[in-house]
């Protein structure tokens, strides 16, 4: 299956729930029709409560070329069995037309993939950023109103320059950062200092899209 309709910024994003426990070390993926430009794409897992746990990070020359192509994430990702996760693929901007991708032939690859139990239907479309934050979290420091447009933290080094944090409970929009604050912050809960605050993302909109990665096993 190609898909030649992912979006910049939006990530497409597919359940799994791995059999045993295992070591991610990346993800692939073919390109039947190339990109016009040299498009960058990051690949990332993520938890049950979309937050990222690993990344590739930008990763410019994998669309713009026919044939298999792959990205490794920055640190490996343990992941643990009977245990929902998620893959998610999303690209930054595109310079003029997207490629066609699809997902590989395991027989032709030889690859130890993901063997997962969630039906390829349990899939969407998330709102994301480019490129995806790097799991990172920080805290906060002191009192933060309720709904307040600025939450001050301990620092917001690994999230990116807009996007989305979780704290509370509470999935916040935030359109801009300095060294140690969220600003253009949407609703959010109040803090007193110390709550944690996560990179994540939010729903937007889900179907029945089948995912085109494989994610890749390390030996």
């Amino acid at each position: 299956m190609s898909d030649p309709d992912y979006t910049p910024t939006v990530a497409e994003v597919a359940a799994l729930v791995p059999s045993r426990p295992m070591r991610l070390l990346g993800a692939q993926w073919i390109v039947t029709a190339a990109a016009g430009s040299n498009d960058a794409v990051d690949v990332g897992i993520l938890d049950a409560n979309l937050n990222w746990l690993a990344s590739s990070g930008s990763t410019p020359g994998k669309l713009n070329g026919l044939g298999k192509k792959s990205a490794q994430f920055t640190a490996y990702q343990f992941v643990l069995p009977r245990t929902v996760y998620y893959a998610a693929f999303v690209c930054g901007a595109i310079g003029t037309t997207p490629a066609d991708v699809m997902c590989p032939s395991y027989s032709s690859l030889g690859e130890q993939l993901v063997n997962s139990v969630v039906p390829d239907v349990d899939c969407s479309f998330q709102a994301a950023t480019f490129p995806i934050p790097n799991g990172s979290a920080t805290t906060a420091t002191g009192v933060n109103a309720l709904n307040s447009a600025v939450v001050n933290v301990a620092s917001t080094v690994g999230f990116s320059t807009m996007g989305v944090f979780l704290t509370g409970g509470v999935l916040t929009t935030y359109t801009g950062v300095t060294g140690t604050s969220f600003t253009g912050c949407g609703n959010h809960a109040a803090t007193t200092g110390g709550e944690v605050i996560a990179p994540s993302i939010t729903t937007n909109g889900a179907g029945a899209h089948c995912p085109f990665l494989f994610l890749i096993e390390a030996p």
